[in-house]
């Protein structure tokens, strides 16, 4: 059995943090182009014209909102859903939050990036996370060989960002 238990600190919180308000930036992006293109085919169905001081208040306001709306919604995710121990044992991998249990086969695996500080796993579907973050200095069962064992083959090295 391998296990990683504790929060993450340091560069692999700051992964954490970058990739998901850079997610939620891009949803909220799509969600306003689909309000724009609602706006404007509102507009070419009903023929009413739209002022421009409700054109650019609208923009304004979702600008603001993809700027400023994913930190809270960072916080909300950090107290709920980062994981406070992983452990990986016959099989299948366990990630364990305060919420909950999620469990992962460890054949969906596509791919485990290694920063150095820590390991990003990769997974092929989309369940309830599509990546976990293993800080290696979390590691409290096991050993860095018997993990990179693990997922031998498909450990591909990067540079801490």
């Amino acid at each position: 059995m391998i296990e990683f238990t504790g929060y993450l600190t340091a560069n692999a919180l700051k992964y954490y943090q970058r990739r998901s308000i850079r997610l939620t930036r891009i949803f909220l992006a799509l969600l306003f182009s689909m309000c724009v293109s609602g706006l404007f085919y509102a507009n070419f169905w009903f023929g009413k014209q739209i002022s421009a001081i409700t054109a650019v208040s609208a923009i304004v306001i979702f600008a603001v909102c993809i700027i400023f709306l994913p930190y809270p919604i960072f916080k909300w995710q950090k107290n709920n859903s980062l994981a406070k121990q992983i452990y990986i044992k016959d099989g299948m991998i366990f990630y364990v939050t305060d919420k909950g249990t999620v469990t992962q086969a460890l054949e969906g695996v596509k791919g485990v990036r290694d920063f150095g500080e820590y390991y990003v796993l990769i997974f092929r579907d989309s369940g309830n996370f599509s990546q976990i973050i293993c800080q290696k200095d979390l590691l409290t069962n096991g050993t860095i060989e018997q993990f990179e064992e693990l997922f031998d083959g498909i450990i591909v090295r990067k540079q801490s960002n």
